[in-house]
């Protein structure tokens, strides 16, 4: 026989392993064995160091889109779900040359999502009235305007700042 030495594979949470071993590398043998002299023959069963299994976490690990528990070995995720979100609360009041801050925490992982808040001003000129159905508003949210005029005046147009803002009908 000539044998060569087959170095220790380690386990992996799914992938058996094989303890370190000697083959035979004559092109009609391919035995395996225990020891260099090759007096102790074996078979890869008998060689196999079993696969590990997930090793997972029971702290949650969260992103901004998911929470999931993570296998301390190999980091694959399971039980991976989207954050269950309670209600926004303002953190900072929008002031109006400020934004303010909401946030709302994932009731399972505590993961926190924040949003700047902006404030809604409605100045009037005295000949009638204007609103907001909103006193703050995030990006992309709609606020409802309303305006009625005295008697005997016209609604003439509506004037933004800041010009990143629209107004459509």
């Amino acid at each position: 026989h000539h044998l060569q030495l087959v170095e220790k594979s380690l386990p992996t949470c799914n992938t058996d392993g094989v303890q370190a071993h000697y083959q035979c590398t004559d092109s009609d043998c391919g035995k395996l064995f225990t020891d260099a002299e090759g007096n102790n023959e074996t078979t890869l069963d008998e060689l196999k160091i079993p696969a590990l299994g997930h090793s997972y976490s029971t702290i949650w690990e969260k992103d901004a889109e998911s929470h999931y528990h993570k296998c301390t070995r190999c980091n694959e995720k399971k039980d991976k779900a989207a954050h269950t979100y309670g209600e926004w609360s303002v953190e900072k009041q929008a002031a109006e040359a400020e934004a303010g801050l909401r946030k709302r925490s994932c009731s399972v992982c505590g993961y926190e999502q924040t949003e700047p808040l902006y404030a809604i001003t409605v100045q009037n000129d005295g000949n009638g009235t204007a609103s907001a159905d909103k006193t703050n508003a995030v990006e992309g949210e709609t606020v409802t305007l309303s305006v009625a005029p005295k008697e005997n005046y016209a609604f003439e147009k509506w004037e933004v700042t800041p010009d990143t803002v629209s107004i459509t009908d």
